[in-house]
């Protein structure tokens, strides 16, 4: 494969990885205006709940209709998903009443858990098919430019629009029209003769083998792969774990400053983690290193809670303490889900990455009972 068409495979999973992610981070990027339209909710907690839970049942949905659907029908629907699921949004805020908009908005929310989830698991296994080493990387790099888009849009239209609702319907508006965009990455990569070989490959070995596909898919993964996905479960529970609710308690050296100090960590960690995503470009440590590191972060953890509980006030170490976080997360992250699918013969790369998706949504659930014990403890 040329340079040129390697680049041009890169741009468009990262692409796809902008639109796997792209619902949550706008949904996220939205909380202040919907915790003020809806001021007898606690909108930012049935945010969370909303869009965590479905993902779990969403892997298994993934796992069994997935391999069902070919993968264009399958991409291209899902992105749809997400892309109507945004720009529904301003419809429903507008025409529907308090109560009615606000539990249509919270289905739409798990609708695009939904979709999002079954995206990663296509996306990954699909990134795994087709030829070129940091297809699932760019894929998991545009996940984190989705974080970096949603939130410098939001800050654009709030700061251009003078009536807040109508700046929040033109935020969800275009972040429906970046969607499209990706909708249409997905089309043409799908299209690429590069991908078209690489399933058609896919189908005769499948059929060269004489097994019929549903009992090649019982075939066991390898036992590596689950400690590839250990690790996925791993970063994403030691990262969720401690935000947003450790990180944005650290208290700033400078009391007068500390709304604008949380807003300075949370963008902390979202640049740390789009350059974590990308350094697998330029470094790969080896599995068994990827591992011990992985763990490490647990340490992590105490380091939050002493800086939380104001044990230790600079300003200097909070923001170095939260760079590690988003950077090794970032990183570890982006490693072990490239490396599951990556080391498994080519008719059981679609399965591992499934797997990767399950173990990033179990980390992301166990994350949440987790997280409130630790606030518990910082707050006692």
């Amino acid at each position: 494969m040329g340079s040129s068409s390697s680049w041009l495979v890169a741009a468009l999973f990262a692409l796809l990885g902008v639109g796997e992610l792209l619902p949550w981070q706008v949904f996220l990027g939205s909380i202040d205006h919907f915790a003020v339209a809806f001021p007898s909710h606690a909108f930012g907690v049935a945010l969370s709940v909303a869009y965590n839970v479905p993902g779990l049942p969403a892997v298994f949905l993934n796992m069994w209709i997935g391999p069902k659907i070919p993968f264009a029908a399958r991409l291209v629907g899902l992105l749809v998903v997400n892309m109507l699921g945004l720009a529904l949004i301003p419809v429903v805020m507008h025409f529907a009443s308090l109560e009615t908009a606000y539990t249509l908005l919270l289905a739409l929310v798990s609708i695009t858990s939904v979709s999002s989830t079954m995206a990663f698991g296509t996306v990954t296994a699909l990134g795994s098919l087709v030829p070129g080493r940091n297809n699932v990387v760019s894929a998991m790099t545009g996940n984190g430019i989705a974080g970096l888009l949603a939130s410098c849009l939001r800050i654009a239209i709030k700061q251009i629009a003078a009536d807040a609702t109508l700046g929040c319907y033109i935020y969800f508006a275009v972040s429906a029209g970046v969607m499209l965009v990706c909708i249409t990455a997905a089309m043409m990569l799908m299209r690429l003769d590069i991908t078209r070989k690489a399933l058609d490959k896919v189908a005769r070995t499948r059929k060269t083998a004489g097994t019929p596909r549903s009992q090649k898919q019982q075939q066991p993964l390898p036992a590596r792969t689950y400690r590839d996905a250990a690790v996925v479960f791993v970063v994403f529970f030691v990262t969720l774990a401690v935000f947003p609710g450790l990180v944005t308690m650290i208290p700033s050296q400078t009391p007068e400053q500390q709304d604008w100090f949380r807003v300075q960590l949370v963008a902390v960690l979202t640049v740390g983690d789009f350059i974590g995503r990308g350094l697998p470009y330029a470094l790969r440590l080896p599995r068994g290193l990827l591992e011990i590191t992985s763990y490490a972060r647990l340490a992590l953890v105490p380091a939050f809670v002493i800086c939380a509980r104001g044990l230790i006030t600079s300003d200097a170490a909070a923001y170095t303490l939260v760079l590690l976080l988003a950077v090794s997360g970032g990183y570890c992250g982006t490693l072990g889900v490239t490396y599951g699918p990556e080391a498994v013969p080519t008719e059981l790369k679609e399965r591992a990455g499934f797997l990767m998706g399950l173990f990033l949504m179990a980390g992301v659930l166990a994350s949440s009972p987790a997280a409130l014990g630790l606030l518990y403890i910082t707050a006692t």
